[in-house]
C-alpha cells in the first residue's frame, strides 16, 4: 500500500550504529571489570599495590656471643641467631688489632687487655647484625661474660619504612580502589553517553516543522464545514461504538499512521511536532483563481512530504484500506517545501494541505 522511502542519511545512519555498537562495548567492558573486581578483591586489591611495597623486609640474623676469661685468654661462643637465611659468615675484632672469622674461636692477649671485642655475623640474604662485650683478660682474671647488642648496629637497624609498611600499604591499597572505583564509573558515564547519543542518531525521532501556508485572497471561514464534519464523524463514531457492542463488527487493527485535518481560514502560521508515522491537513475553501501559497520547513528532523489533495483524496488518505488517494500536487522528501497551488474551476473547492511523517510515503496517486 506504501512505497518505502529512505529517510535517513546513510553516513548518519552508519555513524550512529558504530556510536551505538562502541558505547555498549565499553559498558558492558566496565561490567566485565567490575564482575571481576567483585569476585576477587581481595586479590584485585593485592594485584595494584607495587611489588615494593608488598615486599616485606626480610628478618636478618640477630648477634650474640659469650665468653670466658682465664687469665690473657678468652674462649669465644657464638649464640647468634639466625634471620631469614642461615648465618654464613663471622667476624671477630678481638680489639687489640686481631682478628677471626671462626665461629668460636680462642684468643690470647698478648698483654693486660680492658676493651670490647665485636662479633659481626652476616646471613645468605646479605642481612648483618653486630654484638660487642666488655673483656678485661689480665694474668690471674677468671671471669665470664655475654655480649650486648652494638649501639652502631641498633641505630643503623630501625626502619622506618618497615615500621609505616602497614600504613602505606593500607593508603596504597584504598588508593587503588578509589582510583579503579572512579575509572569505573567514568568508563560508564562515557559509555552512557556515546550509547544515548548513537541511539539519538537512529532512533524515529519527530520532526519540527514550521507551517505556513496563505490564502489569496482572503475568504472567511468555510462556514458549516467543520460543524458540520465534527458532527457526521460523532454520528459515525456513534454507528460503530453501536456495532461493536452488538457484535456486529470486529475492530480493526490500528492504522499504520495517523493523524487528521482541520479547517482553516485563510491563513496557517505555527509549528508543530510531528511524531514519525503522524500526519496533519489544513482544509481550504479555494475558488478559481485563488492561490495558496505554501512554506513549509523542517527546523529539526529528516525529510518530510507534502500532499494537496481533494475531498475524496482525504478521505482515501485518511482510510487503512484504500489503495490509492488523488491528489493535485505533491512534494516528497524534503526539508523544506515551498511554492503556490492555483485554483482552477477543475480544481475548486474543498482542498486540504498534508504534511506527512511516514516513513512509508504515498499509496498510489490517482488524478482526481
Amino acid at each position: 500500500m506504501f512505497r518505502p522511502e529512505n529517510r535517513r542519511e546513510t553516513l548518519s545512519l552508519i555513524f550512529g550504529i558504530a556510536l551505538l555498537l562502541a558505547g555498549v562495548g565499553l559498558l558492558l567492558t566496565g561490567f566485565a571489570l567490575a564482575f571481576g573486581i567483585a569476585s576477587n578483591p581481595s586479590g584485585y586489591i593485592q594485584s595494584q599495590i607495587p611489588p615494593s611495597a608488598q615486599q616485606n623486609a626480610t628478618q636478618g640474623p640477630r648477634a650474640s656471643f659469650t665468653f670466658t676469661i682465664t687469665g690473657l685468654s678468652v674462649v669465644f661462643a657464638d649464640g647468634s641467631r639466625q634471620g631469614d637465611a642461615p648465618i654464613v659468615s663471622w667476624d671477630w675484632d678481638f680489639g687489640d688489632g686481631s682478628r677471626s672469622n671462626q665461629q668460636n674461636p680462642q684468643h690470647v692477649y698478648a698483654t693486660n687487655f680492658t676493651g670490647f671485642v665485636r662479633l659481626t655475623v652476616g646471613d645468605g640474604n646479605g642481612k648483618e647484625s653486630s654484638a660487642v662485650g666488655s673483656v678485661q683478660a689480665f694474668p690471674g682474671a677468671d671471669s665470664q661474660g655475654n655480649s650486648t647488642v652494638d649501639p652502631g648496629d641498633l641505630a643503623g637497624n630501625i626502619d622506618l619504612s618497615g615500621a609505616f609498611r602497614p600504613l602505606v600499604d593500607l593508603l596504597v591499597a584504598v588508593s587503588a580502589v578509589i582510583a579503579t572505583f572512579f575509572m569505573l564509573l567514568i568508563m560508564w558515564l562515557v559509555g552512557a553517553s556515546i550509547t544515548k547519543a548513537g541511539w539519538n542518531l537512529i532512533r524515529p525521532r519527530p520532526e519540527t516543522i514550521r507551517i505556513r501556508i496563505n490564502l489569496s485572497p482572503p475568504r472567511p471561514f468555510p462556514g458549516g464545514m467543520a460543524p458540520a464534519r465534527g458532527a457526521a464523524r460523532g454520528a459515525c463514531a456513534c454507528a460503530l461504538a453501536l456495532l461493536v457492542v452488538l457484535g456486529l463488527l470486529v475492530p480493526t487493527a490500528v492504522a499504520y499512521h495517523t493523524g487528521s485535518a482541520r479547517a482553516v481560514g485563510d491563513t496557517v502560521s505555527e509549528t508543530v511536532n510531528l511524531p514519525i508515522n503522524n500526519w496533519t491537513g489544513y482544509t481550504f475553501t479555494i475558488g478559481s483563481g485563488d492561490r495558496l501559497a505554501y512554506d513549509i520547513r523542517v527546523t529539526s528532523g529528516t525529510a518530510i512530504d507534502m500532499y494537496i489533495v481533494p475531498p475524496d483524496g482525504l478521505n482515501d488518505y485518511e482510510s487503512d484500506t484504500a489503495l490509492s488517494f488523488a491528489l493535485y500536487d505533491e512534494v516528497e522528501n524534503r526539508m523544506t517545501i515551498t511554492g503556490t497551488h492555483v485554483g482552477t474551476n477543475g480544481n475548486a473547492g474543498l482542498t486540504t494541505v498534508i504534511v506527512d511523517n511516514v516513513d512509508f510515503s504515498g499509496r498510489l496517486r490517482r488524478a482526481p
